[in-house]
């Protein structure tokens, strides 16, 4: 098998396209084993959309069910379930059979993990139809897996006879085939059926079994709750002894290795083990701490939630409430799901034209450099201007996302300054604007995304320019600076427009406030500004110069790092 590397160069060097779309593929699903989404998904749209240019159906459907391989990964859910339902329809059009069951499949297992169990069990026992006969079991299929899962489902629905019949003939075929991890997760499930059903001495027997074969495994994720199960068996049998000691072991597996979810559940048990012992000062003592780590999950779960809800806003929980504040949040909602559209849209054809520049690069390498040098130049901007709206394309998606703090590394403002000045030079020489710049001579480090702070310029920058074009003055000026004060780094951005109305105050910073023609954008300029900054924990401070103008002042934390 090929290493990452060696697909890479024979991707380059290939010249058959369907040889070329196969490779694509192979390197997208290595990228998928590595857990490396990002380029994981590159190479897979890349596949994709040579596929569906070439008519190869097959490659097609790969690169379908890899993307939806990537959005189980990042558990986007409702993302992997499109690309799975897209992946079946190409299977059903080539009538691809082992391959229609794993879709089959794959949907049902989408549907199990957003709770949708009519669905779900709907799409397993379509897919079992594909399944062949018991004697003629083809790993091709898929088979265990969507044999367990049908009992899964019938278990959460509480069909405990349906959900033994499939689950006992998933366990056969399983010892058959030797797949001792689904084994083991199928007699965890058969053991809940038994425990479901108040045999208790049976459901243990299945625990214990379970029990074996993840320790031989050395697998805990299966370990933990089948012992956390075995325990709540013996208590229900009124050995509460042996509960205790079993849910403690479990207690001290699960901390190890910091699964809150089960600590929550063996706290639980542990509560009610001793309750029955008539031990109320231990089962208090643990049901305290059940409640403690249940309400920090939810305070985990209701924050990030409330992050994804409100974090395009900075208003008060009260005015997201109001009506406004709602239109308001259905036209972000809107725009995001356009900008993912758009994203989308963009990302194919820049793969493909990063690659073909990349691949003539490496040709003429191993060519003795042949090509003009302003040829090879031209390249090597087409790949750095490639890697930069990929840059982009990564920011617009995860636009509203705080950045998490510990992979955060200094940056030189003004290194961010001159590259936000390349960005826009030619927008302003076609506004006849003229850019003044009084930059610090040290470096000025301040701890944030490049990319962010190279939009708080850019956003304010164009709001500058939109200013000055609706003044009457004639030389256009905005003016950049940058300075080490009081050990804070500050960034003054000004103009000589006609500055800010004397009613505008803080509005300036509400999403679609504006007082611009809808052509010059939609107000969300200055939101995004107010957005970044606070995120970094700067200030901001806008208002008039005396000598006229808007003018902005942001004040950062200097990196402790930083360069005197």
């Amino acid at each position: 098998m090929k290493s990452l590397s060696e697909l890479i160069v024979q991707a380059n060097i290939e010249k058959n396209l369907e040889k070329k779309t196969e490779i694509f593929k192979k390197i997208a699903i290595k990228y998928w084993h590595l857990s490396d989404l990002k380029n994981s998904k590159k190479f897979a749209q890349l596949t994709l959309n040579m596929a569906q240019n070439n008519n190869l159906q097959n490659l097609e459907a790969a690169a379908l069910n890899t993307l939806g391989l990537i959005n189980v990964s990042s558990n986007n859910y409702d993302e992997a379930l499109n690309f799975f339902l897209q992946t079946l329809n190409v299977y059903k059009k080539i009538e691809n059979n082992p391959a229609i069951a794993i879709s089959l499949g794959n949907v049902g297992l989408i549907y199990l993990n957003m709770n949708e169990l009519d669905k779900a069990l709907e799409y397993f026992l379509k897919a079992k139809k594909f399944v062949p006969q018991k004697d003629d079991y083809n790993a091709t299929y898929n088979t265990e897996s969507i044999i367990i899962n049908t009992g899964i489902v019938y278990l959460r629905m509480k069909k405990y006879d349906e959900a033994l019949k499939y689950l006992e003939e998933a366990y056969s075929f399983c010892s058959k085939q030797n797949l001792k991890r689904s084994e083991a997760i199928i007699l965890v499930n058969i053991g809940e059926a038994y425990m479901a059903l108040d045999q208790h001495e049976r459901a243990i027997q299945y625990f214990t079994k379970a029990i074996d074969v993840a320790r031989e495994l050395e697998d805990k994720k299966i370990l933990i709750p089948a012992m956390n199960n075995l325990g709540a068996s013996y208590c229900n049998l009124g050995q509460f002894k042996e509960a205790v000691k079993t849910h403690s072991k479990t207690l001290q597996m699960a901390e190890e290795l910091g699964y809150k979810e089960f600590i929550k559940n063996i706290y639980l048990y542990l509560s009610r083990d001793y309750e029955k012992q008539k031990d109320f000062e231990s089962a208090l003592k643990f049901y305290k701490k059940h409640s403690e780590i249940k309400d920090s999950l939810f305070t985990e779960e209701l924050t990030k939630k409330l992050a994804d809800v409100s974090s395009s806003h900075e208003i008060e929980r009260k005015e997201l409430l109001s009506q406004q504040m709602m239109e308001k949040a259905g036209r972000l909602a809107s725009i995001g799901v356009i900008s993912g559209g758009i994203t989308h849209e963009i990302n194919q054809p820049v793969c493909a034209i990063k690659m073909s520049a990349e691949s003539i690069l490496y040709w003429n390498k191993n060519n003795d450099l042949i090509l003009p040098e302003y040829l090879t130049e031209g390249l090597e901007n087409i790949v750095e201007a490639s890697n930069r709206i990929d840059e982009i394309i990564k920011h617009m998606r995860s636009f509203w996302k705080l950045p998490k703090t510990n992979s955060l590394k200094p940056i030189d403002i003004n290194k961010a300054v001159k590259h936000a000045l390349n960005l826009i030079e030619r927008q302003l020489y076609s506004h006849g604007v003229f850019i003044e710049t009084k930059l610090a001579r040290q470096k000025l480090l301040i701890c944030a995304e490049s990319i962010h702070i190279e939009q708080i310029i850019l956003n304010i920058i164009t709001n500058a320019i939109h200013s000055l074009d609706d003044s009457e003055q004639k030389d256009k000026r905005i003016h950049i600076c940058t300075k080490d004060k009081d050990n804070q780094v500050v960034l003054q951005i000004s103009d000589n427009g006609s500055g800010f109305a004397p009613e505008t105050g803080e509005k300036i910073y509400d999403p679609f406030y504006s007082t611009k023609s809808p052509d010059k954008g939609m107000g969300l300029g200055l939101a995004i500004v107010k957005n970044y900054v606070e995120k970094y924990n700067a200030d901001i401070k806008a208002g008039n110069k005396k000598s006229g103008g808007a003018e902005f002042v942001i004040t950062f934390n200097k990196n402790e790092g930083a360069e005197s």
